[in-house]
């Protein structure tokens, strides 16, 4: 489970230093006009007893370029057309939903998001477009359902319902699919939220909380400790971070969700996230690269993931 970190909530202790230290913060300074190419590769898999239950591995290259710097920076964030690579293997996705996410990559590939963020900390604040996409997935759906309802020469008055009811549920799952889009890209921009001290080793409490919006927990915040660790080298700045998770509350958490773990104590969990994110001073602050490793475990069950993101 990828989390994102939100509302730092207190920094209570410093390796090196006392409470009074000076922190920095790597704000972005993106002048009009400013294009960085992105390539992303994100490779998740799930072990049940040592066997690979699911695979997935996408690749994509983006183009992000500043097109306005009033108030807010507004982003155009553009998948590059032909570029996107999904690879699956898992046995228990339906052909309706493979369909769709086919579908839905095939006609979203050039699609220009246009996002507001947040000029000091990179926070992607609002989909300007949100509904030109809502369009298009509305398109998709109806598309499918029609294909569907051929091959399984369903009546027309079943075809009708279905759409009815694929719409209806599409408007429930509105916000949260537009807050998952929004926490990608905040997802992209981080590191901007960071304070800490340059060349030095900091922990903070901060609370953090799923990008998939509408995931099982999508409406959950998680209390951790933050570890960071900054190194300067040239205009490069290097930021390391690890993720520490309340046990207690998280295994709270997952019980809520799935009452079969009522026997899983904390220590039958593990989990360990860590992050490395390199940001050139010398290019308006521009990140050069961010790569996450995360780990997860439960007897029976096995999480890896890896997130590798350049930009140029």
């Amino acid at each position: 489970m990828k989390l994102i970190s939100v509302l730092v909530l207190l920094i209570f202790s410093n390796f090196s230093h006392s409470q009074d230290v000076d922190l920095y913060t790597a704000t972005p300074d993106w002048e009009i006009g400013d294009v960085k190419y992105v390539h992303t590769d994100d490779r998740t898999t799930t072990y049940l007893s040592d066997t690979v239950f699911t695979d997935i591995q996408i690749e994509a290259n983006y183009k992000i370029e500043i097109v306005d710097a009033t108030d807010y920076f507004t982003i155009l964030y553009t998948q590059e057309p032909g570029d996107l690579k999904v690879e699956t293997s898992i046995e228990v996705l339906d052909n309706f939903i493979a369909s769709m996410m086919k579908k839905a990559e095939r006609e979203l590939e050039g699609f220009d998001y246009k996002v507001q963020v947040e000029k000091e900390t990179g926070e992607a604040i609002e989909l300007v477009n949100s509904d030109e996409m809502l369009e298009i997935v509305k398109k998709i759906l109806i598309e499918l359902i029609d294909e569907t309802g051929e091959e399984k020469n369903a009546t027309k008055a079943k075809i009708k319902e279905m759409k009815t009811a694929m719409l209806e549920n599409l408007e429930s799952m509105t916000a949260p699919m537009i807050e998952t889009i929004l926490n990608g890209v905040t997802y992209l921009f981080q590191a901007y939220t960071y304070s800490f001290p340059l060349d030095e080793t900091y922990s903070e409490a901060v609370d953090v909380y799923d990008i998939n919006a509408m995931g099982i927990f999508g409406d959950t915040e998680f209390p951790s400790t933050r570890i960071l660790e900054s190194k300067t080298e040239g205009d490069d700045l290097t930021i390391q971070t690890s993720l520490i998770y309340d046990k207690t509350f998280l295994l709270e958490q997952m019980k809520k969700k799935s009452p079969h773990m009522t026997e899983l104590t904390e220590d039958d969990l593990s989990i360990s996230e860590k992050e490395t994110v390199v940001i050139n001073t010398g290019d308006n602050n521009w990140i050069k690269s961010h790569v996450s490793d995360v780990e997860f475990r439960m007897p029976q069950v096995y999480v890896v993931g890896k997130t590798v993101i350049t930009y140029k």
